[in-house]
Formats: structure tokens, C-alpha cells, sequence
């Protein structure tokens, strides 16, 4: 960051702190592994530090939701490996 910064959930950051800035996949529905990608929602601001996945593939469904926005599955074998990721990390 190069000047202080509080983002729309409350968090603040501080100059010279690390962040990613973007949209994101929400869970979505019953399925464990089914995901809305929120194109039109505000850009999250996330600590560095916080991130664990940043480039996986999510499978396109045939499903939408309100506005139109479309449904992804995360597949079973990428969700363990982010998740063994985690663990080794944490």
C-alpha cells in the first residue's frame, strides 16, 4: 500500500503493506464445491498473508444466479491440495 487504507468490511491497512485486490468465488448453494464468481460485487482487499490459492481451475456449470453471474465447481483433487497447502503453511 502506499497510503492508509480501510476497506468496506472494516480492515485496515497501512503503508507498505502487501495486498491482493480483486473479485472473488463465493460459495454457493447446497453443493460443498459450487461457487458463484462475483464479477459485479466490490473488489476485496486482502492481506498478503492471508491469501492461500490465487490461480486454480474452476469448471464452468451450466447453472447462473441472480444477475446473470456464472456457477463454477471446485473439483475434489484441487480443494485438497489447496487445503494441504494450508496445513503445511499454518
Amino acid at each position: 500500500m502506499q497510503k492508509p487504507y480501510k476497506c468496506a468490511w472494516g480492515q485496515q491497512f497501512n503503508v507498505g503493506d502487501t495486498i491482493v485486490a480483486s473479485r472473488y468465488y463465493q460459495k454457493w448453494g447446497q453443493s460443498k464445491h459450487s461457487y458463484g464468481f462475483l464479477k459485479k460485487s466490490q473488489v476485496v482487499v486482502w492481506d498478503i498473508c492471508n491469501v492461500r490459492a490465487i490461480k486454480f481451475p474452476m469448471v464452468p456449470t451450466s447453472h447462473r444466479v441472480q444477475g446473470n453471474d456464472p456457477m463454477y465447481k471446485l473439483l475434489h483433487h484441487v480443494e485438497d491440495g489447496i487445503k494441504e497447502v494450508i496445513t503445511t503453511l499454518d
